[in-house]
């Protein structure tokens, strides 16, 4: 969801999280359209939110300058580690391994 919806909440469930599994899907996507550096640019941007947070949670989310909000301040905390990021994160590495993780 947008920051610029009325609804969008960076400390909700699914009004503001950032989810790995759909940008897995994005990222995924853009490589089957020959969008890869559009790809590239996703995947670095999950495999920064994953490398500051240490572990592979279910979601995460950030403020509207991009600084991660700590999980214990969401109002559900996720699911640590999730097995679906876990997957994320080994399709990046496989398919972007010049990425630092």
């Amino acid at each position: 969801m947008s920051s610029g919806e009325k609804e969008f909440d960076p400390l909700a469930y699914q009004r503001g999280s950032i989810w790995s599994h759909d940008n897995f899907l994005v990222i995924r996507s853009l490589i089957r359209a020959d969008f890869r550096r559009e790809a590239e640019a996703v995947a670095a941007g999950v495999m920064k939110a994953l490398t500051s947070i240490g572990s592979f949670p279910e979601y995460y989310s950030a403020d509207a300058r991009g600084s991660l909000i700590p999980q214990e301040k969401l109002r559900i905390r996720p699911c640590d580690p999730q097995a679906w990021t876990v997957g994320t994160f080994i399709f990046i590495k496989n398919n972007f391994p010049s990425l630092k993780a």
